[in-house]
């Protein structure tokens, strides 16, 4: 129970610190400055947590990496002996091929996280997903159509995920991650048809008015 504390607190601190959404205004309920983030989270890399278990930090739709890769390192600072592993989604064009990438990153560098071979689901992890990411983490949650194979989460951060759909996402595009994250879209309410029954805890981090 320590560690779930431990670990929603760090995600709020790094939210805090590394994240910053259109025209969002700082939640009430997490009176904490950037300045003040930043000192918590100093304090907690001199004394870091131990791991529960591997964490994957998901990037967001327009990131090419540096975000994800910061957060992933702040993160890496303060758990100890915990495996921390980022995935970028620049150049995708849809949610199957972010789906791609991550299962492609686990192969090429963390193939351990796969399970026994000829296991349809990865070993237990958490996840933060940053924005689209958390979108990203819920889709590999559910079993592929064709290969059945599963991201086995026990526990999901997700910062600013638009889990009920994006504002912007309603511009004109081509683009099928835009246009899935558009709010009402059939891929959202398949999403989260059952979610309670998906098998893993969700800890969801806001700024308010997010015009995103």
């Amino acid at each position: 129970m320590q560690s779930g504390i431990r670990m929603g607190v760090l995600i709020m601190l790094l939210g805090a610190t590394v994240l910053s959404t259109g025209c969002a205004t700082q939640n009430p309920s997490f009176e904490l400055s950037r300045r003040d983030a930043r000192l918590e989270l100093r304090e907690m890399a001199e004394q870091p947590t131990p791991a529960a278990r591997p964490v994957l930090v998901l990037g967001g739709y327009l990131d090419p990496g540096l975000l994800t890769e910061s957060l992933g390192s702040d993160l890496a600072s303060v758990l100890e002996g915990g495996l921390v592993v980022t995935v970028s989604f620049s150049m995708t064009s849809d949610f199957d091929a972010c789906r791609a990438r991550v299962l492609d990153e686990l192969e090429v560098h963390h193939p351990e996280l796969l399970g026994p071979a000829g296991s349809a689901e990865t070993v237990s992890i958490d996840v933060v997903g940053i924005s689209m990411g958390g979108l990203v983490a819920r889709y590999m949650a559910m079993p592929d159509h064709e290969t059945g194979r599963r991201l086995k989460i026990e526990r999901l951060f997700s910062v600013s995920t638009p889990h009920q759909g994006a504002t912007w996402a309603m511009f004109p595009s081509a683009n099928a991650k835009q246009t899935k994250m558009r709010p009402g879209s059939a891929w959202l309410a398949k999403l989260n048809h059952d979610m309670d029954k998906q098998g893993y805890d969700v800890f969801c981090y806001v700024r308010l008015r997010d015009n995103i």
